[in-house]
């Protein structure tokens, strides 16, 4: 069930508008130019302003800086190991060869829930579907949901 959800999600991303069309009548790719604010001849002049590289980003939050690395993945507990407080993912892939495991620890400070329901470490039990954003460089759990 929760291939399906994972798989329609991919879907609808694909479906989103693209910056290029096909067209059925001839079969050609054509680039969809990004709309601006004012229309720009090849023979208009740009100004030194256009021409500077652009600002870089204000630096974010040390909270916001660490979600940046987290990655999320949906799939299904396999084992919970009570005395290292971690458990074991049978990872979803596109295709069932390319499921793989995945040992991920859980702290005080992972979120675990149930649609509005708060749990913990305890509640969890092997057979669960759940998604969830851990850190790869720590293995360490952001949040966990459980279907």
């Amino acid at each position: 069930m929760l291939r399906k959800f994972v798989l329609s999600l991919l879907f609808v991303y694909f479906m989103l508008p693209q910056p290029f069309s096909i067209s059925a009548e001839t079969d050609q790719v054509q680039v969809v130019a990004p709309v601006t604010d004012k229309a720009q001849t090849p023979d208009e002049p740009q100004t030194l302003d256009e021409l500077k590289p652009p600002a870089e980003e204000p630096a974010l939050p040390a909270e916001q800086q660490s979600r940046k690395t987290f990655e999320f993945v949906a799939g299904e507990l396999t084992a919970i190991d009570q005395e290292a407080h971690s458990i074991t993912v049978l990872v979803y892939a596109l295709s069932e060869a390319d499921d793989h495991t995945l040992q991920i620890k859980i702290d005080p400070t992972t979120q675990i829930t149930n649609a509005d329901t708060k749990l913990d470490f305890e509640s969890l039990r092997v057979g669960d579907e759940i998604d969830t954003e851990y850190d790869p460089k720590t293995l360490l759990a952001s949040y966990l949901f459980i279907y």
